[in-house]
């Protein structure tokens, strides 16, 4: 169940933070770089078929536990990486957001979290396209997912992982 980048998908942003990583910014000021550049590769891409939306919260809310609690730390390219913790974390966040987001008309869902996140707390950037087993909210089911990881590569290198992945 892709979402298919020529259908304008809306991307629900749940911004994100924890006890022990704190948003010092907000949303956009920490991402907006990022959506822009992502919806203007697709767009172009496209021949100009395609607009992604980012609908993005005014602030991050908090999550119970500290980031590491939450198993995210493995490493795609080095083998550490596990695929059902990150899929538990998605569906925390939505637990967690879910009453204070309206997901309503939303295609894909964007976990985030503030700039300041390290390979250390989150080791990797991953997109989701579930066949089954949708992630559930009061609005409906999603099946497209993408979990931002950490900020310490650079932005350059951010930007097309983020756009990587979307391509997911």
């Amino acid at each position: 169940y892709r979402v298919k980048l020529t259908s304008n998908p809306i991307v629900q942003v749940v911004p994100i933070d924890f006890p022990n990583l704190r948003a010092i910014g907000t949303p956009t000021e920490d991402h907006q770089l990022k959506f822009d550049s992502v919806g203007k590769y697709w767009s172009h891409i496209t021949s100009g078929k395609n607009s992604l939306t980012f609908r993005v919260p005014e602030k991050y809310i908090r999550m119970p536990l500290n980031v590491e609690d939450y198993g995210l730390s493995g490493n795609l390219f080095k083998g550490s990486f596990d695929g059902n913790s990150m899929w538990r974390y998605v569906e925390a966040a939505i637990r967690e957001t879910d009453s204070q987001i309206d997901f309503s008309k939303a295609q894909i869902i964007a976990v985030v979290v503030p700039k300041e996140a390290t390979t250390a707390q989150i080791g990797t950037l991953v997109a989701e396209a579930r066949n089954d087993n949708p992630f559930v909210t009061n609005e409906g089911s999603f099946y497209n997912a993408f979990i931002m990881g950490n900020n310490d590569q650079g932005i350059n290198s951010l930007i097309w992982g983020w756009t990587h992945e979307f391509g997911h």
